[in-house]
């Protein structure tokens, strides 16, 4: 028999390398999990889908520690992990169907943005919606290795394949995307201009909630195993500490945002309401000149109707040509509102109190809006939009905290933010901290949202003019805690069922209030689209379905018989359901579109109605006409007042 050499085994001891403890692991996981969630999107195609796969694999290696090695290595573990889950999502039945619906609905109306100025950026949406058709492992390498700038080497361990394997995915990449790009009207590009084109368009940022999630499971992880050590000692002390890391976990799963990401790219949000883009924008999305002339219309007829001091009034008896029947229930105190929004009219068309021709109109408006503003250092209103005195009815103080003051603030701290995103005007950006402040730290209920006092259970109509403020401050340049936006996004999911209505409140006496309404549903899917979710979110494929059955019809008697009273019919219910079913695109908004732009332009009194109505249009009952003219020019400029969120 042939001797066989003894391999030095069988009296060594292998002495293997210490797990890492789940605090440490959490701490490695957060920090790499930008290039995680990229990994997985590009992969999945989807960024909730995403989301879900890095929370697996996380709670994959918090269950399975590596062993403590350099951090290099770890990162490897991890990502290979996350690479795992994501493929076999994508093989399911489930992924498979939601690759086939993106496909489907990548060829809609969500076009990049038109106009010659923006042709790398088309060049540039449309290399990452044909790098989404690559098969998945093509992507992830393409991924690691271009966009991330990882070297083979890595990107070989993470993938669990040969370094030349890596190589070949990376190249027949890059040749399928130049040859569809090829396809699709880019021809000419070569390779290594297209791999600088990808290299830094997709880096996102791990969202807060993904965050605090990792950081939940890990402290779950640790409770328990602090909890087997105190069963085991029966020690007070180790009880008590068990309890306060439990609590912290607690709190730290608290925040998650269950739809995918919340952040919301802003990103050159005012950039396309100069003359020639926001024409183009206007053909593109869905308007036509006669929209267009109606919105030009509406400024003309706001500006005629503006008060001497800068403001527009809601006050019968006070305000300026104002007819039978009009005129606000809460009088004077939605001045305020009323002046934020006529501004936001002027603002959305690329009027600013500097461009425009109708710069003393709008420069007027924000002076009073300023002047209304409580800047007085120490006070809790300091930051506070609002009616400081009923000057057209007497002179007399107004009380900060009634209901139209709430929205008053919110929509007066939007126009602030909008013009000081547009001009850049320094005066202007205290004033625009002051009011995020005074919305953030002393109106906001923590880790939820908004009413009409300071921190009081929310209502998702208020909710969403704070989320619009602090979404536009963010746009215009401040920063805005991301705990702010997980509130908001609690608040909104609270009042959310499973197919994506919504409702006013969850705690209202009345119960019309607790009813899901298509006015709410529209208020719900705006505040989740600029939060971040993306257009085939379900909540907002089911929000749009859901606001499909209750069209706008301008003759309130022409709604469906079933729709949900209060249904809140008119201009307000335009207003956000155009602003959602944008973001929304494809079929639903071409629908809406097409029902509410044909509406309005119909509806707008005209110049043989005389000049106190010309290029207004009529109010409900108990309303203002310049509510309904602010709000009807809103809806006709979504077209390029903020771009269509992918």
């Amino acid at each position: 028999m042939r001797n066989i050499p003894s391999s030095g085994l069988e009296t060594e001891t292998v002495t293997k390398r210490p797990l890492l403890l789940p605090d440490e692991l959490s701490e490695v996981l957060v920090r790499h999990l930008d290039a995680a969630c990229l990994l997985a999107r590009r992969v999945l195609g989807d960024w909730a889908l995403a989301e879900d796969a890095v929370q697996e694999a996380c709670l994959r290696c918090i269950r399975h520690p590596p062993e403590r090695r350099p951090e290099a290595e770890t990162r490897g573990y991890f990502l290979r992990a996350v690479f795992h889950v994501a493929v076999g999502m994508k093989r399911s039945d489930v992924a498979r169907r939601t690759r086939e619906e993106k496909r489907a609905a990548g060829r809609d109306d969500t076009h990049s943005q038109p106009g010659s100025r923006l042709a790398k950026n088309e060049l540039t949406s449309a290399a990452v919606r044909e790098l989404d058709n690559l098969a998945p492992e093509m992507r992830a390498a393409v991924c690691l290795c271009v966009e991330q700038g990882q070297t083979v080497r890595d990107a070989a361990r993470v993938l669990g394949v040969p370094h030349s394997t890596v190589q070949a995915r990376v190249k027949r990449g890059l040749e399928q995307l130049r040859n569809a790009l090829g396809a699709a009207g880019f021809a000419g590009v070569a390779l290594p201009a297209l791999a600088g084109l990808l290299r830094g368009t997709l880096r996102p940022k791990a969202t807060a909630g993904l965050v605090a999630s990792v950081k939940g499971l890990a402290a779950s992880a640790a409770g328990k195993a602090a909890l087997a050590t105190a069963a085991a000692t029966k020690g007070a002390l180790a009880l008590k500490t068990v309890t306060a890391v439990l609590v912290a976990s607690a709190v730290a799963g608290i925040i998650v945002v269950s739809s995918g990401r919340h952040d919301g790219d802003m990103t050159d949000a005012f950039d396309f309401r100069d003359a020639d883009a926001r024409r183009e924008c206007a053909m593109n999305y869905g308007g036509s000149e006669a929209s267009e002339r109606a919105v030009e219309a509406s400024l003309v007829w706001l500006a005629d109707h503006q008060e001497p001091d800068g403001r527009w009034s809601g006050l019968t008896e006070h305000g300026k040509h104002l007819h039978e029947g009009e005129g606000v229930a809460f009088g004077n105190g939605i001045d305020v509102g009323l002046t934020g929004l006529a501004t936001l009219a002027f603002l959305g068309a690329g009027y600013t109190h500097e461009t425009g021709r109708h710069t003393e109109t709008v420069s007027k408006a924000i002076q009073w809006l300023v002047s209304q503003q409580d800047m007085t250092e120490g006070e809790k209103t300091r930051g506070l939009v609002h009616l400081k005195k009923d000057d057209l009815a007497g002179g007399g103080a107004t009380w900060p905290y009634r209901e139209a003051g709430a929205y008053g603030h919110a929509i007066a701290g939007l126009a602030l933010a909008e013009a000081y995103g547009m001009t850049k005007d320094g005066v202007l950006l205290r004033h625009v901290q002051a009011a995020v402040d005074q919305s953030v730290n002393v109106r906001q209920r923590p880790d939820s949202g908004w009413r009409y006092r300071p921190r009081e259970g929310p209502d998702l109509s208020v909710t969403g003019w704070y989320v619009m403020q602090l979404k536009g401050a963010q746009a215009a340049g401040l920063r805005i805690d991301d705990r702010v936006f997980l509130g908001a996004m609690n608040a909104v999911n609270e009042v959310t069922d499973e197919e994506g209505r919504a409702r006013y409140r969850i705690t209202a006496n009345d119960a019309q209030a607790r009813t899901y309404t298509p006015c709410m549903t529209s208020i719900g899917m705006a505040c989740r689209a600029f939060m971040g979710a993306r257009s085939r979110d379900p909540m907002l494929r089911g929000g749009a379905e859901y606001l499909g059955r209750y069209l706008p019809r301008w003759d309130a008697s022409e709604y469906p018989a079933d729709i949900p009273k209060p249904g809140a019919k008119g201009f307000y219910y335009w207003h956000w359901g155009t602003a959602a079913m944008f973001q929304v695109g494809g079929d639903a908004w071409r629908e809406w579109n097409g029902v509410t732009r044909d509406m309005l332009v119909k509806n707008q009194r005209a110049a043989a109605d005389g000049p106190d109505l010309d290029g207004s249009w009529d109010p409900g009952s108990g309303t203002s006409r310049v509510l309904s003219t602010a709000l009807g020019a809103l809806c006709l400029e979504v077209y390029y007042r903020y771009p269509r969120i992918p």
